[in-house]
Parts: structure tokens; sequence; C-alpha cells
């Protein structure tokens, strides 16, 4: 949740980092790598609590034990989500270009032709571009991977008949603020300018959203002045936005909606 009101802070206090939010990443005009196989997370992905407990300098002692500790708690979310992604074949791999070289793993969702006079009708016509949605997965900022809301992101495709873009992003203690709001940034520019090309999205009904950790870098991202007129809308599912979260349990509730949501 640092990262929202650093944001805030920022842009309230003019500070050089807004200026370089807004305009440091430019997105290389190689395309990107798609890759229409089964959308598998890479290996490295699902041992990060123990590599950032084990590689992450300058952490509490407590710190890299409580991080081995969730390591099974990773691979029991992962099988959960991973899994039936996979075997699915709904989603397609893009890995997108972002700053240092590097590229970020994301999952598309395409709506599909719901009936064959739909299927000879996008033969023969001009490409129809479809919405499109910019999913970012939860995690504490600290795990995670872009299949764990893979029955939303194909649902909302099938049933909005729009296409879909799951995200991750780099996590925490390992990678410190402002590394996961780069990566959403960047990620964010990139389908601005490419995805109406590549993906054969409509850019004038561009959404974002999130859940938890994800919904507070979705709000972030749009913080941002020239991305501000191009995002149309924000999703976001219990994204926490302030430290006060006392406020809510003082005014009586108690944790009812939130564990229900957990176990659904």
């Amino acid at each position: 949740m640092y990262t929202f009101w650093n944001r805030v802070h920022a842009q309230q206090q003019y500070l050089p980092t807004t200026l370089i939010y807004s305009t440091s990443f430019t997105a290389p005009s190689s395309p990107p790598t798609a890759h229409p196989s089964m959308p598998v997370p890479p290996i490295h992905t699902r041992f990060h609590p123990t590599l950032s407990a084990l590689l992450t300098p300058n952490i509490p002692l407590s710190h890299r034990v409580r991080l081995l500790l969730f390591q099974p708690l990773v691979f029991l979310i992962y099988a959960l989500n991973a899994i039936p992604s996979a075997l699915s074949r709904r989603a397609t791999t893009l890995y997108i270009p972002v700053r240092n070289n590097r590229s970020i793993r994301t999952l598309v969702y395409k709506p599909p032709p719901f009936t064959e006079s739909d299927r000879l009708a996008s033969a023969t016509t001009p490409v129809n571009l479809k919405p499109l949605h910019l999913d970012i997965h939860g995690g504490g900022f600290i795990s995670g991977h872009p299949q764990a809301n893979h029955r939303f992101c194909s649902t909302l495709s099938d049933r909005l008949d729009t296409i879909v873009v799951s995200t991750t992003y780099r996590f925490a203690p390992r990678y410190g603020f402002p590394c996961a709001i780069e990566d959403v940034d960047d990620v964010v520019d990139w389908l601005v300018r490419h995805a109406e090309a590549e993906l054969g999205a409509d850019m004038g009904m561009f959404t974002v959203g999130g859940s938890s950790a994800g919904g507070n870098l979705a709000l972030a991202t749009c913080l941002r002045g020239h991305v501000n007129g191009r995002v149309k809308g924000v999703v976001t599912f219990y994204a926490p936005v302030s430290w006060s979260s006392l406020e809510w349990s003082e005014s009586g509730g108690d944790g009812k909606c939130l564990c229900l949501w957990w176990l659904i």
C-alpha cells in the first residue's frame, strides 16, 4: 500500500519522481515475444520466497525465516491456480519489454468466436477491435503470478467480449519500492502504444484493475498524468490504499466479508 501513497505524496509535493514516472520509459520498437503454448510460470517464480530469503541482503533473520515458512503456501497457491490455467490452454503467454532490457511475463485472454457465423464474419470483415482490460494479481507485494485470477480473466473475456491481459511484477523484499509499480507502469505504457496493433485492442475502451496489492498498483499507475486520459475505468477488489485500516474494524466490521472472499 506504500506504492499508492508514495505516488500520491510525490505528486502533491511536485517531486521530480513524478516526472520520472511519466517520461523515463520508452517502449522498444521491436515486437514482443508471444508463446501460444501452455502458460506454465517460470521455475524461479515458484521459489521466490526461498530465493529472497537466501539472496536478499540486509534483511532481519526473522524475515528470512518467515519467507522460508511461506514457501509451502506458495507451492499450494501455484498448484491451485497454475494447473487449471495450463490445462485449459485458454491464455497465450506474452513477454512485454520493459526498462533495463528486461521483459515481463503476461497472459493474454482473447474472446473466442461464439458461433460459426462469427468465425466466418471475422475472416471476411475488417479487424473488429475489442475492449482491453489489464488485470494485476495480488500477493501482498511479495508473491503471486498471472494465473492467480485465471477464472476471473477468462470469464471476463468470454462474457464481455474483451481482451484481458494479466500481468505480474517484481516482488519485495528482494526488489523494493518502486520496482513493482515501475513494472506495471511499463506494461501499461506498452499497451497504450502497441495493444491496438499487436492485440487488436480498442484503446478507447481501456480499463485496469486488480485484487489486493494488484488493486493498489492499478490505482497507482493511473495517477500518472499522461495515462489519466487513456484509462477509462479502474476495477479493484479489496485494494489497500491507506494504513488506517482500523477505521473499518472500529465501525463494527468483524472480518466476515474478507473471510468469505478468500473462501470463494
